[in-house]
């Protein structure tokens, strides 16, 4: 498979591009359509794509290393395909990508954020009542 980016990555490193997504494979009927790149190759940025892809598309929380910061935005249009997710990554570096997929089979949500588990009391501190055994 061939990657190109836009001739803008030569014109400064900062600027975002747009990475071709031309034979991407669909993951589980979810479908790159847009990959766009800052201060990151579009090789990276493509890899990345098909990691968060293919986690969304079986409803798993979107796991990547490295990052610093995460936005998700889902909008629905009759017309386009479908819903259209889009997911902001960046990292410490100072890279950005942004990644829209479409059709993952329904509305897309990341993995809820588990509640901290309970704590019991110490024996004898508050809440405690005694017993006889």
């Amino acid at each position: 498979m061939a990657v190109t980016c836009s001739p803008a990555l030569a014109a400064g490193r900062s600027a975002a591009v747009s990475c071709s997504t031309k034979g991407l494979p669909a993951a589980s009927g979810a479908r790159i359509v847009e990959v766009e790149a800052s201060s990151l190759s579009c090789t990276k940025a493509l890899a990345v794509a098909r990691t968060v892809a293919s986690q969304l598309s079986h409803n798993r929380a979107v796991d990547v290393p490295g990052v610093a910061g995460f936005a998700m935005s889902t909008e629905s249009c009759t017309g386009c395909g479908g819903t259209t997710t889009s997911v902001a990554l960046s990292y410490p570096s100072g890279g950005k990508v942004t990644i829209s997929i479409r059709g993952a089979g329904g509305t897309v949500t990341p993995a809820p954020t588990p509640l901290p588990s309970p704590e019991l009391p110490a024996p004898g501190g508050s809440g405690s009542v005694p017993f006889t055994i």
